[in-house]
């Protein structure tokens, strides 16, 4: 099975793209740079093109990706970081569907 990992590069999101490459074929994306996986794109979720790109031919998401940091201490109260996350979840939504 191909499997789509979104915040690939996160601490999590790390450790499940590993662990789902030991069985399917991964493909991370994420918006920082890794280096685990051999399929790896550098996107960003609030681009609808790139989402759309990433999806090719594949079977399953595993959606992990999310721009807030909480582990870092920083959550701003203006709800930004809420608003990109809705916003990259409803893209990824939206081209999954037309991908079929």
């Amino acid at each position: 099975m191909n499997v789509l990992v979104t915040g690939a590069a996160g601490y999590i999101g790390r450790i499940v793209a590993r662990d789902l490459a030991q069985h399917h074929q991964v493909r991370g994306v994420d918006m920082r740079p890794m280096s685990a996986l051999e399929d790896h794109r550098v996107i960003d979720l609030n681009d609808y093109d790139e989402i759309y790109d990433a999806l090719e031919g594949i079977d399953a998401i595993a959606h992990l990706a999310w721009p807030m940091r909480p582990y870092e201490g920083y959550a701003p109260a203006d709800g930004t970081e809420m608003g990109a996350g809705v916003r990259g979840l409803f893209h990824l939504l939206q081209a999954a569907l037309a991908r079929g």
